[in-house]
This record gives structure tokens, C-alpha cells and sequence, in this order.
């Protein structure tokens, strides 16, 4: 759905809101596995953090791409500063699932197109915020 949104070029806010609510999913999913022995769960678990702190990076993101258009600059960096810690959690959690023994299969979503865009959006729309922060 979000992949959509932002195909389809929705309003950011939505797009925001969406990836915070998508967020708060992943979060109860690894809650709720964090009763199960580790043995069974540490792998499902890590990709569950992962995607959590992942859709966290396009909620600030976006959340920043909003206060932007709403000439609040030092907001959006901060917002897009606290996307930038979410998205390099999510990498090193890659690096972790990748690495954690358990069972199912180890997916490579560091690799993804979808993932690798979002660090490429949060650089450019931080430095776009920080250009015009500097004109003001």
C-alpha cells in the first residue's frame, strides 16, 4: 500500500501516516513473539524489528517532506535527522537477521529497491531542508 502511495505520488502526510500505523504493526507482531523461546523466534523477531524501524525511516521522512511544504525547515530536519537513526538501525538489523540462526528463510531486504530508495530520499530531501533552512 505505501509502495503504491508513493507511486501514485500522494499527499506526504498520508503517505506518513500509513508507514507510522505500518510501523506499530511490526512492533505488536514482535511483542507478541517476544513470549516464544528465542530459538524459535530470534530470527522472526529481528526482520519484525527491521520492518518496524524501516517504515519508521519513511514516517519521519515523510512526516519531514510535510513540514517542509509548510515552511517549518528546522522541524523537518529534525524529523528527517530521526529518519536518517531509523534507517541505519534498520540496516544494521539487516545485518543481524542475516546473520541470526532460526528458522525460515533469510531474505535480503537491505538489497531491495524499496529499501535502498528511501536512504537515497531521506539524504536529498534533509539536504534540500538544510539548503533552504540556510536561506531563511
Amino acid at each position: 500500500t505505501i509502495a503504491r502511495a508513493i507511486e501514485l505520488k500522494h499527499n506526504a502526510s498520508l503517505i506518513a501516516a500509513l508507514s507510522y500505523e505500518t510501523a506499530n504493526f511490526y512492533q505488536k507482531a514482535d511483542h507478541t513473539l517476544n513470549t516464544l523461546e528465542p530459538e524459535c523466534s530470534s530470527k522472526w523477531r529481528k526482520y519484525l524489528q527491521l520492518k518496524q524501524y524501516f517504515y519508521m525511516a519513511y514516517a519521519f521522512c515523510y512526516h519531514g517532506q510535510t513540514l517542509l511544504a509548510s515552511d517549518k525547515c528546522g522541524e523537518a530536519i529534525r524529523s528527517l535527522q530521526e529518519a536518517e537513526k531509523c534507517y541505519s538501525r534498520a540496516e544494521a538489523l539487516c545485518k543481524e537477521y542475516r546473520q541470526t540462526k532460526g528458522p525460515g528463510s533469510t531474505a535480503k531486504p537491505s538489497e531491495q529497491l524499496f529499501f535502498l530508495k528511501l536512504g537515497a530520499l531521506i539524504k536529498t530531501t534533509l539536504e534540500k531542508c538544510q539548503r533552504e533552512n540556510g536561506f531563511m
